[in-house]
């Protein structure tokens, strides 16, 4: 990981940009149907590279404004098992023609624009809006989801060294049909996701 951030303390002013590599994993595989093993081998996998692009900057007392613009490199992200993505033959016919491997995702792009309060030095607060635009509705069924609008909502209580955050989001996500082999095999519609988190910290 490497970044680099510029600030200007007056305004509240800051900017931002983080850089995560690719980490390659390699696992060991035993690939069997019904009990009958069908072969040993390595499975490397690649957890994807991002980007992201932060900035905030005060806009009145105790106020700011803040958003962001994330790049995830999912594409990039496969699992192939060595005999589960390979294509059947007359003299092999084990394999499963399933070229896409056990993942197959397409890149995503995050916007996230909100606005932060200090109302006293006990509480503040923050609302943010999330957007990630919908690709082809061909979607992994381990990911069964095509772009999604959400809001966030946070308040935090400070006091002496402890800091308590709480949080809570609610998404509707776009429509999406999970395929194998480029054929859909269901159709998700009207999905939304709601996610409440809290977080305490404490500074000595």
């Amino acid at each position: 990981m490497v970044g680099a951030a510029y600030e200007i303390p007056d305004i509240a002013g800051r900017v931002s940009l983080t850089y995560n590599s690719k980490v390659e994993h390699q696992f060991d595989t035993v690939e069997s149907v019904n009990g009958t093993i069908l072969g040993r081998s390595t499975t490397t996998v690649d957890t994807p590279e991002s980007l992201t692009l932060e900035a905030q900057t005060g806009v009145a007392a105790d106020t700011l404004v803040f958003g962001s613009i994330r790049w995830v490199n999912w594409s990039e992200f496969t699992v192939n098992p060595r005999i589960f993505s390979r294509a059947p033959t007359a003299t092999d016919p084990l394999g499963f023609n399933v070229t896409d491997g056990l993942v197959s995702l397409e890149d995503t792009t995050t916007y996230t624009l909100g606005v932060g309060r200090k109302f006293n030095e006990t509480w503040s607060g923050s609302a943010a809006l999330v957007y990630e635009p919908e690709n082809d509705d061909l979607v992994s069924p381990l990911a069964p989801t095509n772009g999604r609008l959400g809001l966030t909502l946070a308040a935090v209580y400070t006091m002496d060294n402890m800091k308590i955050t709480t949080g809570i989001n609610y998404s509707k996500l776009g429509d999406a049909r999970p395929q194998t082999g480029g054929e859909p095999r269901a159709q998700m519609e009207d999905s939304d996701l709601l996610g409440i988190g809290i977080r305490i910290g404490y500074s000595f």
